[in-house]
């Protein structure tokens, strides 16, 4: 066998390979886009889960559009000797996966974001817009 017959075979079965898994890589992606907007629609008439999206869809524009309160929330972390993990959307049209790790962010780091809210309630350096965010979210 040379070398020239060996690489035509690998070609031959890499391009096999890819239909076959192509195939089923689409349908996959279409049943879990499917399973995200059932999740998405029967969400809406939920009113509990309603406030908890809201409640973690806060806490990710004020951690991500500021990067000086993510580094603040990063140095409380340090602080505490936990992990640092970013915060992320959760229930949006997306896969269930990445609204698990967004909770789960928000799970793990929960001491540090204690933390970082009484610390912004108790900072004069702080606009009074933040610190009543901060204590709302205390509270």
């Amino acid at each position: 066998m040379t070398v020239t017959t060996i690489i035509d075979k690998r070609l031959f079965i890499n391009k096999t390979m890819r239909y076959d898994y192509n195939c089923l890589l689409v349908l996959l992606h279409c049943l879990n886009h499917r399973l995200e907007l059932a999740v998405h629609d029967s969400i809406k008439y939920i009113g509990a889960l309603n406030h908890f999206k809201s409640f973690i869809d806060s806490l990710y524009v004020l951690y991500n559009a500021s990067s000086k309160n993510q580094n603040e929330l990063r140095n409380v972390c340090n602080e505490l000797d936990i992990l640092f993990l970013k915060l992320g959307r959760v229930l949006d049209v997306c896969w269930v996966v990445s609204s698990w790790r967004a909770i789960n962010a928000v799970w793990k780091t929960f001491p540090a974001l204690c933390n970082h809210f009484c610390n912004a309630v108790n900072d004069s350096t702080k606009d009074s817009k933040t610190r009543n965010k901060s204590q709302e979210t205390r509270n």
